[in-house]
């Protein structure tokens, strides 16, 4: 990992981000905006990061996902004329982006730097992500689906777009989904573009 890429995006991006990301969900017909303001708050969202690829692993790379995933689904809806409503997608982007929160955890470790002296330096890693009672841990779709379920109700369509958030399917399957689900196609594209953006 590059040795400052923990700091990559500094307090001042971190807080603007939150704010545009609230500033959103304020405009949005879903109930308990308050609830789900703190729920963000309380948690690792605007913090945390959600990949351990060194390209990702910073402090608020999360949030900024989020925000990078929706602007995309934007993009796509726009440019291929999907005619999807941008509400959803802003929630689709919220709940695949909150899926990874509480799922890393920062420690710290010795870094030698080029001089040959030692540094301590903060890391993020893969921390306990099963909670007590639990037999298997969910997978990102059901994650998003259990989070943004609480606040809003969501149409079938929005919900198996969710549930393809990241799933291991055959190419059969995947492109039949596509086929008849606008918002799982135009979700997986903008999540591809997202990752890309960084190569």
């Amino acid at each position: 990992m590059d040795i400052n890429n923990f700091n990559k995006l500094g307090k001042v991006e971190r807080a603007n981000n939150r704010n545009t990301i609230i500033d959103i969900i304020k405009t949005l017909p879903i109930e308990n905006v308050d609830t789900l303001i703190s729920e963000l708050d309380n948690g690792d969202f605007y913090f945390s990061t959600n990949s351990l690829m060194p390209k990702f692993a910073y402090a608020g790379r999360l949030c900024e996902y989020s925000l990078e995933l929706y602007h995309n689904l934007q993009k796509i809806n726009r440019d291929l004329s999907l005619g999807l409503e941008d509400n959803n997608l802003f929630l689709l982007a919220l709940a695949c982006g909150y899926s990874y929160a509480n799922v890393y955890t920062v420690g710290t470790k010795n870094v030698k730097l080029d001089n040959g002296d030692w540094e301590q330096l903060n890391y993020f890693y893969l921390g306990e992500t099963r909670q007590a009672g639990e037999y298997t841990t969910p997978t990102f779709g059901e994650k998003a689906y259990l989070f943004i379920s609480k606040y809003a109700s969501l149409s079938t369509e929005l919900i198996q777009a969710l549930f393809s958030y990241r799933a291991t399917m055959n190419n059969s399957l995947k492109y039949s989904l596509y086929a008849i689900n606008k918002y799982a196609y135009a979700l997986d594209l903008a999540d591809t573009m997202t990752m890309v953006k960084y190569e």
